[in-house]
């Protein structure tokens, strides 16, 4: 696998997943999956975090009252 440039962090979302499958750090597979349905804006999750290239949902787990011990 190749190094990424320095300028990786001012390419476009799209650009950077082009540019981790053309170095072979991602599979075109899941290049695919990180650029179809997101959770939220583009533009939202680049202000949460840096160098965004897709978003996934994590699971949230409920804790029943009668489970806390306080």
């Amino acid at each position: 696998m190749e190094s990424l440039g320095k300028t990786f962090r001012h390419l476009s979302r799209k650009e950077k997943l082009e540019e981790l499958v053309t170095k072979g750090w991602l599979s075109e597979e899941n290049r695919d999956m990180f650029l179809h349905d997101p959770l939220i804006s583009e533009e939202i999750a680049d202000s949460l975090i840096e160098n965004v290239i897709g978003q996934g949902a994590l699971p949230v787990r409920f804790i029943a009252g009668n489970y806390c011990r306080w």
